[in-house]
């Protein structure tokens, strides 16, 4: 089943990059972004895709802690529950 699963994952996130790769190109028009430490030019495709990735990487470390206490917490119960059918 989880080879399923990685499988579906592996062919969603191709059909994600594909995706970028076709909005990337079809959006060619050049734009100066300016950060604290200097600017470049890059098109308006590629710039957003780069915000949207950076956005995703962002979501997924905020989320990261609540997640390993949640696993944490299920690995504790899961033990637990193991204790109390071997008694």
């Amino acid at each position: 089943m989880s080879k399923l699963v990685l499988l579906i994952e592996v062919i969603l996130l191709a059909a994600l990059v594909a995706l970028g790769v076709a909005f990337a190109l079809s959006n060619s028009e050049r734009l100066s972004v300016d950060y604290l430490i200097g600017n470049i030019d890059v098109s308006a495709g590629v710039a957003l895709l780069i915000m949207f990735s950076l956005g995703g990487v962002f979501g997924y470390l905020v989320r990261l802690p609540s997640n390993i206490a949640i696993k944490s917490r299920l690995l504790k119960v899961e033990r637990e529950l193991q204790r109390t059918k071997q008694a």
